[in-house]
């Protein structure tokens, strides 16, 4: 009866363990067709780093790199790091609610402070490009240029390095 009594314990402590929630799940970057490629697990206990600002906090909730952002390409040789910013607990920013103006004055001010730092050492400055792509996605771009890396991380003052996850996104 004890050794019923003790497999049981020890299989109720996996099942807890097994179901706590994991913190943020970094995935490699990978290169494909000379792109930076890499998908972090997406669940609901998914923590997204969070940035402080003098306009509230934000997460950034996805970074990839494209050709093209709203009909503007990116100069021959380069791409756009876009990183997609929402409000903590995944709250979009809504166009006509959240302040386009009031957030460029705020990275324009910040702009030596706001960075993102290659793994080969190079930095690439914000590059003024902020806004929705769509109705709900809102970006702030970073122009990058070739060979690219495997790794970006963003500087933002007063605000810990965040190492930004690159993901493929149509």
């Amino acid at each position: 009866m004890k050794t019923k009594a003790i497999v049981f314990l020890l299989t109720i402590a996996c099942l807890i363990t097994a179901c706590t929630p994991s913190s943020f799940m970094t995935a490699t970057p990978t290169i494909e067709n000379n792109e930076v490629v890499s998908t972090p697990t997406s669940t609901a206990e998914t923590e997204y780093p969070l940035l402080k600002t003098t306009m509230g906090d934000f997460i950034i909730v996805s970074a990839r790199l494209v050709d093209e952002a709203r009909d503007t390409k990116a100069p021959p040789g380069d791409k756009f790091l876009l990183v997609e910013l929402a409000r903590p607990g995944m709250e979009k920013l809504v166009m006509g609610e959240f302040s386009l103006e009031s957030f460029q004055k705020m990275v324009t001010d910040d702009q030596s402070g706001i960075y993102v730092l290659r793994d080969d050492g190079t930095q690439a400055f914000y590059s003024g490009m902020g806004g929705w792509l769509n109705e709900d996605e809102f970006v702030m771009g970073f122009t990058v240029f070739q060979p690219l890396p495997e790794a970006y991380t963003l500087y933002w003052a007063d605000n810990s390095p965040i190492e930004l996850m690159i993901e493929e996104k149509p």
